[in-house]
């Protein structure tokens, strides 16, 4: 019996969710053949979720074409999103974000918005080229850090940085 149970558990995905604003790290588990189900720690099914559009990468490191075409959706608890017409999944390509707990292949949730507050993690666009960064303004210029110390900072005007949203969380794949 057991070794079947293991076989089974082989098919079941595990995730690790990381609520940005919330502080809050929250576990759960799908199964492939039914991903509008998530499956809590305690085997509790929640049923009440949203289907969120995950785009092509986005660049952590040096920005990258943006692709607007969606790779498919990924579901998660309605309680977890606010607003799923506001929200979408960018899959995370380089690591100039590691500091900040986002890796390579990381899908970042990223709500969609005009401003942000100094210190926020943002997906920006920058001449159609897109990436993931720690912005700060100050003045007339945008400030766009990574959090890896490999990476130099980028500055640039304000007007030439075009804000895609804000960061509202990390959606880690885990491994057994």
């Amino acid at each position: 019996m057991k070794s079947f149970q293991m076989e089974l558990s082989l098919f079941i995905e595990s995730y690790e969710y990381i609520d940005l604003k919330k502080g809050r790290k929250i576990n759960f588990q799908r199964d492939p053949s039914k991903i509008e189900e998530i499956i809590f720690e305690d085997n509790e099914i929640e049923e009440d979720v949203t289907k969120i559009p995950v785009y092509s990468e986005i660049a952590a490191g040096m920005p990258i074409y943006i692709n607007d075409e969606i790779e498919g959706n990924f579901y998660l608890p309605s309680w977890l999103v606010k607003s799923s017409k506001d929200t979408f999944m960018l899959k995370i390509n380089g690591d100039s974000m590691i500091n900040a707990n986002i890796h390579d292949s990381d899908l970042v949730v990223i709500k969609k918005q005009d401003a942000v507050y100094n210190g926020e993690i943002v997906a920006v666009d920058i001449d159609g080229y897109a990436t993931i960064k720690r912005i700060n303004i100050d003045g007339k210029y945008a400030i766009l850090s990574p959090e890896n110390n490999k990476y130099e900072p980028i500055v640039m005007p304000i007007d030439d940085v075009r804000i895609i949203g804000c960061a509202v969380g990390i959606l880690k794949s885990k491994f057994y």
